[in-house]
């Protein structure tokens, strides 16, 4: 879950180390020049590279807290968990501070560790009451671990109601009324979101791609088929995007951008079914039944392969 990419470059939390004033300046420059960098590997997510930078940090500052805290980002965003535990522990234990608190839950969250989290949930909240990602972030855990949708709406409608632009708990806000068949209201909080962005950027196209599935549900294929291309042109590269501009053209019977769209979501994702399964039927609809056997052929194998034979 890449959650708090935003949230991360808070600013320099190092505390720096006691040395004669030449060495001091050499050691500040030093420190200075790695910390400077530190937004650019984010916003990159050169997460090898930050794992560097605070290997470094730990090297020239042992007693600061700042190392630890970088390379706890960085073991979290590589998949590495235990270690990111490891090292965000590290960090607290030199510097109580609500972004650790943060990012040790989202850590908790992946090992499934419901106790564990909850706690740094309730310390990242008595510290920063008026941060809207640790409402996220509770909410989240309602809803993808326990799909628990009153109460993780509750959550969502908490951090929208600290930073209304949050854009993520607004989606997530949505699919929760969808899954309380709330498909208007879901559909309303999306387009409010979507009126209140300033550009149509990335951040529009999670949003988008809700929109138009609500839109599919709400028997309207022209909104989400308008809808499914904006995402596509914002974001060509998701298989996800591919998919639902696939699903919304199928809708409206665009075969050529229903197959167009579901061949790039086949390659960008090789191993999901799904597109495979209606690619068959698109290509059933243009009358390309050897294309369509063997669309079909590769959906069975990848579900059976992947998913189980039910």
């Amino acid at each position: 879950m890449r959650i708090f990419a935003g949230m991360l470059i808070a600013g320099s939390f190092l505390l720096r180390a006691q040395a004669p004033a030449a060495d001091a300046r050499h050691l500040n420059a030093a420190v200075s020049l790695i910390e400077s960098r530190i937004p650019q590997l984010v916003a990159a997510s050169r997460w090898q590279e930050l794992e560097t930078a605070g290997l470094e940090l730990n090297r020239l500052c042992p007693r600061s807290d700042f190392g630890y805290h970088w390379l706890g980002v960085s073991y979290l965003r590589q998949g590495r968990t235990f270690a990111a535990v490891r090292a965000l522990e590290e960090s607290l234990q030199r510097r109580d501070d609500a972004g650790a608190h943060l990012l040790l839950a989202e850590a908790y969250f992946k090992l499934g560790q419901k106790k564990f989290f909850w706690e740094e949930i309730d310390a990242a909240k008595r510290m920063v009451p008026q941060e809207a990602g640790v409402y996220y972030l509770a909410g989240l855990f309602r809803y993808q671990t326990e799909e628990a949708f009153d109460e993780a709406a509750t959550w969502f409608r908490q951090a929208l109601a600290k930073n209304a632009n949050h854009m993520p708990a607004r989606c997530y806000l949505a699919l929760c009324l969808r899954a309380q068949q709330k498909n208007e209201d879901a559909e309303a909080l999306l387009l409010e979101g979507l009126k209140r962005s300033s550009n149509m950027d990335a951040q529009a196209v999670m949003p988008l791609q809700i929109l138009a599935g609500l839109e599919l549900d709400l028997n309207r294929p022209a909104e989400a088929l308008e809808h499914s291309r904006i995402a596509a042109r914002l974001a060509p590269k998701s298989a996800k995007v591919q998919l639902g501009l696939g699903k919304a053209a199928l809708a409206l019977h665009d075969l050529p951008t229903a197959r167009t769209a579901l061949l790039a979501a086949t390659e960008l994702e090789p191993e999901s079914p799904e597109p495979f399964y209606l690619l068959s039927r698109v290509y059933a609809a243009l009358g390309d039944q050897r294309s369509a056997e063997e669309a079909l052929t590769s959906f069975k194998e990848l579900r059976e392969q992947f998913h189980g034979t039910n």
